[in-house]
């Protein structure tokens, strides 16, 4: 059988696109929410003074569980979907779906909690601040109060962003800084209480002495109904799979976010606590008035926000702050837990755990739109019953158990592969592993417990207790009666064949001393712009890269990418690779496949060594979008560490009879001047250089600039001439005196301070206005 052609060898890589920050972020992003906003008057309800102890209890644990995450994500990377993929392929089952299925409703559960954080304080908004009439709305439900209100609004904001969620993620704009933002907000809140408590009289008599009375029971539960705001190393752990050297990377990430996480819980809750005011008929001390809040009711959950309003400030900018803290957090962790269950419902549909449809990506959308609905209407039945101190404390459940496995599943790993290459080992195993396994239970039992308001419907430790075990019943039952047993026996436990497993590319080598031309191509119908790259690879002897990016959702992994949309990139691929190949060209059509495409393009200009990067444009500009290939390329265009082609095609005729180079003192020849010399020998076309000049005294600078084009193209036999035109007019000068041209050329000015022009304002202009094709050159570092 005969080899395939270069061409046809289209070269298939998943490409990680995460580092250390991005990891740092992620797990903040899912840590920082709901928990430290509505849960600092909980625990002050329950331990009291103690309540600070609580709150290191939980962190305590919750590094206990981050050494098996840490380990486990380092030596199983690409176990898709966390805690669930780890346990799947370590014990027995049914504890796989278990954990899936814990997974699953755990995130759910802590984004429902996120809502309701933002519905409660919008409720109280409407009822104190802006005195809309009927606010509360409230119902008489099993000898307390069911906030009607409260409710709607909670649903309202969760169901706004399960329907975000199913658009097109094409058109959904990723904003990696919004999680340090948060982060900012949350620690500039804490900063200025800080600040307040300077000017707080008696302040070590609001702290009290916490190990004195020491209540352990109140300190257990305040650490079991907070460990839910600790639960962001999961989703860290389910992107480990995108991740740059996960086996250092990931393990860093975890330990980092955990670390500051924790400095800003503990922080926040004394800045609360030593700002609350005490001066109430209702409560004494500095943890009372924290859990009693500022209505009359006893709503501990507006115990963070009465102490916000206890700092002086004027016009009460503390309490905006805190608002503005409270809301961003609560927004991305919603919306991150609601990528994380979707993730964990995805991957299991794909192993045969669930449904298929619930695997499935939408044509339209790319998008599981089936499997986020789904977790939509899970969502709310979480959301709508249960209280927020239910919600944390059925959330802390879930993960609670979702942990024990996973140390469990470290356990079983380590006796199966003892000498793995790991990049971090946790300490005394198993003997740490079954000990947290065995506190995590304990905490998690300890919850049922938790104490009942006089207000509210039922306990919420009991409540919650239910719903787990009900969840949970629900789910084996459709294990064994509805197909979930059955596609574990079919496929021996493992995870069914993938386009990947399938697509495995063979390893990408290259020559790093070869000139290198790199095309980044979106869509496949523009062989004039592969055929450019071609002729300047094959003047530089060097080979001509064609690259496609398959970008997929950030909470899907790379399995949700299907057979024949794959398919399509690589045919698309050959066909142009082809033109190169005809042209005597070695060319290497590779697709990438992850999350952030500009990020892969620009690690790969890095790590291929490029010379020259080639991009077309069709002419159209859309400001503030930055999508290659058809719209905006400036992002590109700024960071390339190589010199930049940006080629507008549109309009190009073969042969080329006659290139203008434009001249100037704003635009050099130099670099430029070797595109168009290669350009004309090819086609035999005529050079123009179009130099010009406002002041005739400069025309001699310019003559000398233009000096060497003009004398290699003689010598290679081209034909060519310079003509000076005097003008204060550049841009308009330049399209009128092209406009008989087959194509112009010019390099682009420096950029100055005007950011938004990557080009530079006239040959951004020149480039949307000109009638010809035009290439516009940026010199790069290299």
């Amino acid at each position: 059988m005969a080899e395939p052609s270069p061409s046809d060898t289209v070269r298939i890589k998943v490409t990680p696109d995460l580092g250390l920050p991005d990891v740092v972020v992620l797990g903040l992003s899912a840590m920082v929410g709901a928990g430290v906003f509505v849960l600092a008057g909980t625990v002050a309800r329950v331990a009291g003074v103690a309540a600070i102890l609580g709150i290191g209890m939980a962190a305590f644990v919750v590094l206990l569980n981050s050494l098996a995450y840490a380990e486990l994500a380092g030596a199983r990377p690409n176990a898709a979907g966390g805690g669930y993929g780890w346990v799947r392929e370590t014990l027995p089952p049914p504890t796989g779906f278990v954990s899936g299925w814990l997974s699953w409703a755990g995130h759910l559960a802590a984004a429902a909690l996120s809502a309701a954080g933002i519905g409660l304080l919008a409720d109280y908004l409407l009822d104190e601040v802006l005195g809309v009439p009927g606010i509360p709305v409230g119902i008489p439900l099993g000898g307390g109060t069911y906030n009607v209100s409260e409710k709607v609004l909670a649903a309202v904001v969760f169901l706004a962003f399960v329907a975000a969620r199913t658009r097109p993620h094409a058109r959904i704009r990723r904003f990696p800084w919004v999680g340090a933002l948060k982060i900012t907000l949350v620690a500039l809140f804490v900063g200025v209480g800080a600040v307040a408590l300077t000017r707080v009289p008696d302040l070590a008599a609001k702290f009290g002495s916490p190990l004195s009375p020491g209540p352990v029971a109140g300190i257990t539960l305040a650490a079991g109904i907070f460990f839910v705001a600790f639960q962001g190393f999961e989703t860290i752990a389910q992107s480990a799979d995108r991740v740059k050297s996960p086996h250092r990377t990931v393990p860093a990430g975890i330990f980092i976010a955990l670390g500051i996480a924790v400095v800003l819980y503990l922080t926040f809750y004394l800045v609360a606590l030593g700002n609350v005011a005490t001066n109430t008929p209702t409560c004494t001390t500095a943890w009372d008035c924290l859990a009693q809040g500022p209505r009359d009711l006893r709503e501990p959950e507006l115990g963070s926000f009465f102490a916000a309003s206890s700092i002086a400030g004027a016009t009460g900018w503390p309490v905006l702050l805190f608002l503005v803290a409270a809301v961003f957090a609560m927004t991305t962790a919603l919306d991150s837990n609601l990528g994380s269950a979707t993730r964990a419902v995805f991957t299991m549909a794909r192993d045969g755990s669930l449904p298929k449809s619930l695997g499935r990506i939408g044509e339209r959308t790319h998008a599981p739109v089936v499997a986020q609905l789904a977790g939509g209407g899970v969502g709310l039945l979480f959301l709508l019953p249960l209280s927020i101190e239910g919600l944390a404390a059925t959330a802390g459940i879930l993960f609670l158990i979702l942990y024990t496995l996973v140390n469990f599943a470290l356990i079983a790993e380590r006796r199966r592969q003892r000498t793995a290459a790991r990049g971090f080992r946790g300490v005394l195993v198993p003997v740490v592993p079954a000990l947290t396994a065995a506190v995590n239970l304990a905490l998690a039992i300890d919850l049922y417990g938790f104490p009942r308001l006089a207000d509210e419907v039922a306990p919420a430790g009991q409540v919650a207790w239910y719903a787990v075990g009900l969840w949970l019943a629900i789910g084996l039952l459709f294990h064994y009666f509805a197909g979930g047993r059955r596609a574990v026996t079919e496929i021996g436990g493992k995870p069914r064949v993938e386009l990947l497993d399938v697509l495995a590319a063979k390893e990408d080598r290259f020559d790093p001393a070869r000139y290198r031309v790199f095309l980044p191509l979106r869509e496949f119908d523009d062989p004039e712009l592969v055929e450019f790259g071609a002729v300047v690879a094959k003047e530089r002897d060097g080979e001509l890269s064609l690259l496609n990016v398959v970008e997929i959702p950030g909470n899907l992994p790379p399995k949700a990418i299907k057979f024949r949309y794959m398919d399509d990139r690589i045919r698309g691929l050959q066909k142009l690779a082809r033109i190169g190949e005809r042209m005597g060209v070695d060319t290497r059509p590779v697709v990438k496949i992850g999350n952030r495409v500009y990020e892969i393009i620009l690690d790969t200009l890095k790590e291929e060594d490029v010379n020259l990067l080639v991009m077309g444009w069709r002419g159209e500009r859309v400001e503030g979008d930055r999508r290659i290939l058809g719209s905006n390329i400036d992002y590109l265009i700024e960071n390339a560490p190589c010199d930049v082609v940006v080629f507008k095609t549109k309009g190009l005729t073969r042969p080329l009879r006659r290139i203008v180079v434009l001249s100037s003192p704003l635009w050099s020849v130099r670099g430029v001047d070797a595109l168009a010399l290669i350009l004309a020998k090819s086609q035999g076309a005529k050079i123009t250089v179009l130099s010009i000049v406002e002041d005739p005294a400069k025309a001699e600078e310019v003559k000398g600039d233009a000096r060497g084009l003009l004398e290699d193209a003689l010598a290679l036999g081209l034909e060519v001439e310079q003509k000076i035109v005097y003008s204060k007019a550049f841009e308009s000068t330049a399209l009128q005196e092209s406009a008989g041209a087959d194509l112009l050329l010019v390099r682009a000015s420096p950029p100055g301070g005007l950011r938004r022009y990557a080009l530079g304002p006239v040959e951004d202009r020149i480039a949307k206005l000109a009638k010809v094709p035009v290439l516009i050159f940026r010199k790069g570092a290299k």
